[in-house]
């Protein structure tokens, strides 16, 4: 248990990580053992493992990053003073028959989800399930980890995965400094109020390079958005360009506090 904390707090999210602490013989000695288990002894120990015990690892995990972040540096894991917290859904691909609740994802592919919750580097929460519901374990984890941040500014950060109405009310009420969630599901409405705003309201237009070499106009707004049927408001950061010999804008869009 010892080795997936390490593990865990120190950036890594596999057994291959966990195995690698063997190569770092400071942990060994804070963990008092010659040897951490390799990849096979670890996933045997956690296949035999209950709903309880995870839940009881996880917890663990929290207290060791409690701990950590007491003693540590601040400088050392904020960003301009402030925390960062994280969530990620992954679509983790697999083969063969033998993965339970493994199923066919959006690409046509068979593949397990793996939602994880990270403030600043380190790993504070997941879940391994089935393919379904994007995000659905956010509001559950920002309700559990909020000691983590809750007298500290910290900052949320999250992809298009998390920008469900149910999800930005959860995140716009978790305490967090600021917050920013991209925005690329639900963009016919958006798209239309962008659209009628006044050239005023735009920023100077500028030409920019991508990386890829394409030479776009690009301008940036500011939009409030309600979500049809839910009395939530939000802003939305909005960014549009083209190219010189296209006709229409196309635009991009972040929820934030």
């Amino acid at each position: 248990m010892a080795q997936l904390i390490y593990c865990f707090c120190s950036g890594g999210a596999s057994l291959a990580d966990a195995e690698r602490l063997n190569h770092k013989p400071l942990v060994r000695q804070l963990a008092r053992v010659k040897k951490f288990a390799d990849q096979t002894q670890l996933g045997q120990w956690l296949r035999q493992q209950s709903d309880t015990s995870i839940a009881a690892l996880w917890n663990l995990n929290a207290q060791f990053v409690q701990w950590v972040i007491d003693r540590a540096d601040p400088a050392r894991w904020t960003y301009a003073g402030r925390a960062e917290a994280f969530f990620d859904e992954t679509q983790i691909e697999v083969f063969g028959p033998s993965f339970e609740g493994a199923k066919i994802n959006y690409e046509g592919q068979l593949a397990l989800s793996w939602q994880t919750f990270w403030f600043g580097p380190f790993l504070v929460g997941g879940e391994l399930g089935s393919p379904g519901e994007v995000s659905s374990a956010l509001p559950a984890m920002l309700q559990t980890l909020r000691p983590l941040w809750r007298d500290r500014a910290c900052d949320f950060l999250a992809d298009s995965g998390s920008s469900s109405a149910e999800h930005l009310q959860a995140i716009e009420q978790a305490g967090f400094t600021h917050w920013s969630v991209s925005y690329n599901k639900w963009t016919a409405g958006p798209e239309r109020t962008a659209a009628a705003l006044p050239q005023s309201a735009w920023s100077p237009a500028t030409q920019r390079r991508w990386r890829d070499g394409v030479e776009v106009t690009e301008q940036y707004a500011g939009i409030r958005h309600t979500v049809a049927g839910i009395d939530f408001t939000f802003p939305l950061a909005v960014a549009r360009w083209k190219k010189d010999d296209e006709m229409f804008w196309r635009y991009a869009f972040v929820a934030h506090d």
